[in-house]
Order: C-alpha cells, then structure tokens, then sequence
C-alpha cells in the first residue's frame, strides 16, 4: 500500500473562516478533515458552496468538497493529524471538549487564531504544549452569502483575501513554517513573524472597541461617524492603555486611528473600498459572533480595573449587554 504523504489537517469549525481555509488548504495538496457538531454533520458532508470574491464577483459559486467531517474526539483518536486550527470564536472554546480533543491529537502543532491572552490560557490549561502552538491572525473577510444587495442567488460562504496583507503566523520554525508553506501553496499569501498575538494586541483592541461602537450605532457607518464616535475614540484609548500595561507603547497606525479626522475619513472611504456590501457584512458577521465582542469587551474592563486604569467608555459599551460568564 502506498502511504499518504499529504498534510493532514483537521480545521475545528466548518463556519466562514473554516471553509475558507479548508479550501485553500486542500488547493495546496492537502488532506482536509473538518471536526463539527453533531447537528452540522450532515448539512457539510456533501460540500458547500463559495464565492471567491478576489477570483470573480459575479457567477454561479465554486464548490468545495472531498473533506472528512467528524463529530467527536474518539473519531479524531483515530486519524493521525499533522495540524489542527482552531476556526472557532473564543468563548466557544470553554468547556471539557477541548481537553478531550488535545489528548486526542498526539503530536500534531495547534493553530491559535484566537487574540485574547485569556483565551490563549484557556488553550494552555486544556493541555496544549507551548511548543506545539502556533498563532495566527485573520485577514481575511467572509461571510455567509448572500448579503442584502449582492448578485447571488445560491446561498453560500463569500470571501475576500487583501492581496496587500500577508496572513501572519508565529511559532517555533519547525511549527510555524508548515504552517505557512501550506496556505501559501493554497494561494492565500502567508509569512512567519516574531510574535505575532503581542504584534495584533492593539489592532485587536481597536476593531473590538470601534465594534462596540457601531452595534451601539445600529451598525450604520454614518451614525456612527456622527453620533458615536467619540465614545468609539475613548473606548479604543482605553483599551490600549490597557494592553500598553503588558505590551509597551502602541505603535503609530493604531495611534493614529484615534484621530477623530482620520476615523471619520476612514469610514467614509472604507465602503467605497470594499468588495462587498460592508454595513450589511459587519452587521451579519459580528451579530453572529456577539458573545465574542462582549467577552473581549468585558475582559478589556477587567483587566482595566486590575491595573487600575478607569474604563467609562468601555462601560458605556458594555452597560446594554447582557453579562458573559
């Protein structure tokens, strides 16, 4: 018998990010195994359908298929797995199963795309090895298609890659560097960097924040720029002081980006950029993963009562939604 000498990759969560990556993860050669819920089975066994917004905007959607999906740790205990990304949203990552599941995957590195230094621990005591991790940032969009005002007709994950920004990984090179030759063979352009969770610290406490703001604006970019801005501002300069605390000075682009003339510019320009609908995508995906800006929002106040730095901002924020264990 011939030995399969692909790279074996089990992708945690078949949602958006998931997809994306399982596509261009199989594009590059490799063998694709998606670990979901029960109830999710069987809606992915047959494939799903994408739009690759950087390849077309218009047309019927691509299909990708040929994947394992599994549901549960003793299936995964019975494969051999090279890698395993963690596709998921930080406070899905609470609870036994992810104990469970490191135990099952030996030796395999551990993609972390999660930003939070909490969550980061969570990993860490559900057994990962330090050695083993390997941390990613998203820069990519995508989204459950169609959005209102988008020309498809088939219901499907759309997605755009930045050809300027290069998705970036860090980790030990052994780890990191298999990491990155396997999305770049997929064609989604990838780089090893230092440090890459202290490196997305204060971008990350930004879109957070500046989130906070537009739910609070009813996800309009405009009433955003014109009624909730400056509590936007303030929220976003508080929780860099309170990543300053670990993480030093923050660097000149998130400075910047407090700038009440620069953030109205950007909102003004960014819809004109964008390949798609942007209001109807942020309220579509970041309403789908709410409980994980109100967590991250809620440990931005944590944190800052710890360090004794005063939160108002985050508090006006916070003080509409509902509390997250």
């Amino acid at each position: 018998m011939v030995e399969d000498r692909r790279l074996k990759v089990l992708l945690v969560g078949a949602g958006a990010v998931g997809q994306v990556y399982g596509r261009h993860l199989q594009l590059g050669g490799a063998q694709v195994t998606f670990f979901v819920k029960e109830k999710y089975r069987e809606e992915l066994l047959d494939g799903v359908d994408m739009y690759p917004l950087n390849e077309r905007r218009k047309g019927p959607p691509v299909r990708f298929s040929g994947y394992s999906v599994v549901s549960s740790t003793a299936e995964v205990m019975q494969r051999q797995f090279d890698q395993v990304w963690l596709c998921i949203a930080g406070p899905a990552l609470q609870g036994p199963w992810l104990r469970d599941l490191f135990r099952s995957i030996g030796n395999a590195t551990i993609v972390v795309f999660q930003t939070n230094p909490e969550d980061h621990e969570l990993i860490r005591v559900a057994g990962a090895r330090s050695q083993h991790l390997v941390y990613g940032l998203i820069t990519m969009a995508s989204y459950t298609a169609p959005l209102e005002g988008e020309p498809f007709t088939t219901p499907g994950t759309a997605y755009y890659v930045p050809w300027f920004l290069a998705n970036p990984f860090s980790g030990s090179p052994e780890r990191a560097d298999p990491v990155v030759a396997a999305l770049n063979k997929g064609g989604v352009k990838s780089v090893r960097r230092p440090d890459v969770p202290k490196e997305s610290a204060f971008p990350n406490a930004m879109l957070m924040t500046y989130l906070g703001a537009l739910e609070k604006a009813d996800w309009s970019l405009k009433t955003l720029a014109t009624r909730e801005l400056q509590v936007g501002i303030d929220a976003a300069r508080e929780a860099m002081k309170i990543v300053a605390v670990t993480n030093g000075s923050p660097p000149l682009g998130p400075k910047l980006l407090t700038t009440p003339l620069i953030v109205k510019a950007a909102l003004w320009l960014l819809p004109m950029l964008s390949p798609f609908p942007l209001e109807a995508y942020l309220k579509k995906h970041f309403t789908q993963v709410h409980a994980q800006t109100v967590l991250a929002l809620q440990r931005f106040k944590s944190r800052g009562a710890a360090a004794n730095i005063a939160t108002p901002a985050l508090e006006v924020l916070t003080a509409e939604r509902k509390a997250l264990p």
